[in-house]
């Protein structure tokens, strides 16, 4: 039975009912297509909707613009979980994912898909933030690196499917690319059922309440600037990597769809791994095995010449990033109170997503006068120096 105050230890063993299950399950899944679930298709949008240079930077803040949001969402989501719950936090982000994600179906303004796009960042920082903040208060701390590997495993299952459905919609017309984002509507309802009753309240052993303290005096901010790196390395290869295949001759968006999926096939073998190398390794090891895959995944894509060097590149990509956010959250999770949990996973989280409209707004004047080798390549350089700190 849930009590207005519990401690710690007892919160950890509250029950995980099938649709808390599912609430964590769906958090990356939805950022992931909130963020690149559209990137396939950014050459056609461009096609048919850029005609200038600004404008055709705009379609690349498709995907930068999410990122920008996500800076919001993530931090309020976290803000609004430690004082309103879960509950109406949730049933709010997956209503606005819904919405928004799917108004691209009818939408060929550019300007009001910038501004949808946003919204959907903020709603999908808000449910991945969510699912970290269940993991972390929820569970014991010795469960919680396998439910990090699985909500990241779930993620790269999901896209298994979606990112060839993606593809196979986007052959058709680009708008099409856009109807997967009805699938969160199922978790409007789940939200509303998942989570009901007053959240625990976390307090010490003796029974007081946790003092909390100013957030200058805790915050681990060198998590923020490594979380701010990684999306970096994360987002360079997947808004390029489109356009690079667009050099090449190669401008099918199911053909693309096939490399992203060879990344979320590597990708997902390597997360499911998550919770048993904790056995083994340190987090620096975690790191250092994903650091390595990055590094060399992205000089790979960067210098490819054939559409099977490009897959083998993003697949080693996608091993390294499936370690990324699971080593993150799980240190986060040793180093912060229970009661700073949400907002520690909502700042590192914004930080990350910081970095989407940054690298593009960096990385554009690069594209244009070199192509899209040259931001992919720079993933890589980014992901050499993080290896060369942590060894």
């Amino acid at each position: 039975m849930t009590t207005d105050s519990t401690s710690g230890d007892e919160a950890a063993r509250l029950p995980l009912t099938w649709g808390v299950k599912a609430m964590i399950l769906a958090g990356a899944p939805a950022v992931g297509l909130a963020i690149s679930g559209i990137n396939i298709v950014l050459p056609q949008i461009e096609a048919e909707l850029a005609h200038s240079a600004n404008e055709k930077l705009m379609i690349k803040m498709l995907i930068g613009m999410t990122g920008l949001a996500m800076v919001i969402g993530a931090p309020l989501t976290g803000f609004l979980a430690d004082r309103l719950g879960l509950r109406k936090v949730l049933f709010l982000n997956y209503l606005l994912f819904t919405v928004a994600g799917s108004a691209g179906l009818y939408i060929s303004n550019l300007p009001m898909l910038v501004v949808v796009r946003f919204l959907v960042g903020i709603a999908g920082a808000g449910a991945v933030t969510a699912s970290v903040i269940i993991i972390n208060k929820r569970l014991a701390p010795d469960v919680r690196a396998g439910w990090m590997g699985a909500y990241i495993g779930a993620s790269y299952v999901c896209n298994i499917v979606l990112h060839p459905l993606i593809g196979f919609l986007g052959e058709i017309n680009w708008h099409l690319a856009f109807a997967p984002y009805l699938l969160g509507a199922p978790f409007i309802v789940v939200a509303l059922m998942a989570f009901r009753g007053p959240e625990p309240i976390l307090v010490e052993e003796t029974g007081a309440k946790v003092k909390e303290e100013p957030l200058l005096s805790w915050f681990p901010f060198r998590f923020a600037f490594l979380g701010l790196a990684m999306g970096a390395i994360v987002y360079l290869p997947i808004i390029y990597m489109p356009f690079q295949m667009r050099d090449m001759g190669i401008n099918s968006p199911q053909d693309v769809s096939y490399i992203m999926l060879g990344d979320t096939l590597a990708g997902i073998f390597v997360a499911l791994l998550f919770g048993r190398s904790r056995r083994y390794m340190s987090t620096n090891g975690n790191f250092v095995f994903a650091f390595a895959c990055t590094a060399v995944g992205g000089a790979v894509t960067a210098f490819a010449n054939s559409y099977l060097s490009v897959m083998i590149g993003m697949a080693i990509i996608g091993m390294g990033v499936g370690w990324f956010m699971p080593t993150l959250m799980f240190l986060i999770g040793t180093r912060v109170l229970p009661i700073q949990q949400g907002r520690t996973a909502g700042l590192v989280k914004a930080a990350n997503y910081l970095s989407t409209p940054l690298c593009v707004l960096a990385a554009e004047p690069l594209f244009r006068l070199y192509g899209p080798r040259v931001p992919i390549f720079l993933s890589g350089v980014l992901s050499l120096a993080l290896l060369a700190l942590v060894i």
